[in-house]
């Protein structure tokens, strides 16, 4: 299946915004997006999942190593307050 890589960024947003703030559901969408866009699906489309499980505060196995959060992500930038 092809989509457009702004449907990605639009779909990504939407699975997001379900489980987490606007805010960082707006930067993932973006990152995962621009991964994809840019030649590196290892960091794009196949870790929603991943991230779908730290969002909930789940351990997740990346690469042989396992990543729990232990906060809120805060998030700044230019596009961030």
């Amino acid at each position: 299946m092809r989509v457009k890589i702004d449907e990605a960024e639009d779909l990504v947003y939407k699975i997001f915004k379900k489980i987490t703030y606007d805010e960082y559901a707006k930067y993932l969408s973006q990152e995962i997006a621009d991964a994809e866009a840019e030649g590196h699906p290892d960091h794009g489309l196949q870790l929603i999942p991943y991230y779908i499980e730290l969002t909930k505060g789940n351990t997740v196995d990346i690469g042989g190593e396992k990543v729990r959060p232990k906060a809120k992500v805060e998030i700044k930038g230019e596009n961030f307050v």
